[in-house]
């Protein structure tokens, strides 16, 4: 049975967290721009700068300060063609794919943003074993639960793997109620049109297929222990090991406030 649309509030405020400048785009796209029509604030908060310190993961052949630069303004084209003026995306400038490694200043950065943008409604990627700066900010996400103020936490999936098989913007197991976005077809222009921005990530973007989108209410996520395993980033052979993310997010006790 298809769930109702979410009623929101005319004042609504949506605090979508990306770990690199296209995630926004690629889960909550066609959201984001219904959002923009109802006259609904959304802002977009950028976790890394798109820079990984090893240059192989860099999708064009520039230098590191080029390709951080590239990604930024094409994040900002992307969010004009959602309707987010640029002065609603922050951007935390944490190095890609070390975010486990930042957590309190991440933390921090976080909290700076809730209480200066008092959000009705937060979204964060899945927990689901995809890239490990897309965990690290569910985990952090997971925290404001028990912070002052009243804010509902959502979670969006990316990618994650099923018997060896890459699952895009599908949530590897079933935790509660899922809503299913279908769009109207001014939305989804909006978001091809987003997507069209990110020239650099074209070739990855190319394995996202234009399908519903999906948000649930955040699971109460078991962060001791992988969401699937092995990981996508190990079947990938990334540097790291899902037991390394888990033990650094073991030792870290969020600064109150």
């Amino acid at each position: 049975m298809q769930p109702k649309p979410q009623r929101t509030h005319p004042s609504a405020v949506h605090l979508v967290l990306a770990a690199h400048m296209d995630d926004e785009s690629l889960g909550l796209g066609a959201w984001i721009s219904a959002w923009n029509n109802r006259r609904e604030s959304v802002h977009v908060a950028f976790f890394t700068q798109g820079e990984p310190r090893n240059s192989g993961f860099f999708a064009h052949g520039d230098q590191a300060e080029l390709y951080a630069a590239r990604r930024r303004t094409e994040a900002i084209l992307a969010g004009r063609s959602l309707g987010i003026p640029l002065r609603q995306l922050h951007f935390g400038g944490f190095p890609d794919l070390e975010l486990a490694r930042h957590l309190d200043p991440a933390w921090i950065w976080i909290m700076r943003l809730i209480q200066s943008l008092q959000p009705t409604s937060v979204y964060a990627p899945a927990y689901e074993g995809g890239h490990p700066d897309h965990d690290s900010i569910n985990f952090l996400a997971s925290h404001l639960s028990d912070r002052p103020g009243r804010r509902r936490i959502w979670e969006y999936p990316l990618y994650t793997q099923a018997n060896g098989r890459v699952l895009y913007r599908s949530f590897n197991r079933s935790q509660g109620l899922e809503l299913v976005f279908p769009s109207r077809a001014s939305d989804r222009r909006r978001k091809r049109r987003a997507l069209s921005c990110y020239l650099s990530q074209r070739s990855t973007l190319q394995y996202f297929p234009a399908a519903e989108e999906r948000i649930r209410a955040l699971p109460r996520h078991d962060y001791s222990r992988p969401p699937v395993e092995p990981t996508v980033y190990e079947l990938w052979g990334w540097p790291w090991k899902s037991k390394e993310l888990c033990a650094l997010w073991s030792r870290f006790h969020p600064a109150r406030g």
